[in-house]
């Protein structure tokens, strides 16, 4: 939307042969986009590179989709289709209690020909559940000092 003496304008159309085509095209693109730079992100936290006060919250996220929603239906929408993105990767990260630790211990069942002990997996959910709370615990911290500072 351009803008003309206070008035919204909208640009002329750009003519798409097939605009479904087009349309699933630059989904699929932007979606692996999206995912290739979560996924360096998420490497350079545990290698070091991403500080952890660059992770935000909920106080954070609603901040972002507050300001993506004045900027237009657009921004908003991509800030929530961003947010679906890293929400699955982050869930198939192998932490016991998030999904990718139960693919994690079919896969170690799988090659073992067992289950893993009833112990073990108590254990790792146990430790799962203790990450999950520090990591919550440190985004609402940073949300805190974003918001006071």
């Amino acid at each position: 939307v351009t803008w003309s003496y206070g008035a919204a304008q909208t640009p002329d159309a750009i003519p798409v042969q097939s605009g479904w085509a087009h349309a699933g095209e630059r989904t699929m693109l932007t979606t692996i986009q999206t995912m290739h730079w979560m996924v360096a992100s998420i490497a350079g936290l545990f290698g070091g590179r991403v500080e952890v006060k660059e992770l935000s919250g909920p106080v954070g996220i609603a901040a972002l989709a507050t300001h993506a929603g004045q900027r237009g239906w657009d921004e908003f929408f991509r800030l929530m289709a961003y947010l679906s993105i890293s929400l699955g990767l982050i869930n198939l990260l192998p932490i016991p209690i998030l999904d990718g630790g139960h693919i994690l211990f079919l896969a170690i069942e799988a090659i073992r020909r067992r289950p893993v002990s009833l112990r073990t997996r108590q254990i790792a959910t146990y430790l799962g559940f203790a990450f999950i709370v520090l990591l919550m615990v440190v985004v609402v911290r940073n949300d805190i000092l974003r918001v006071w500072s």
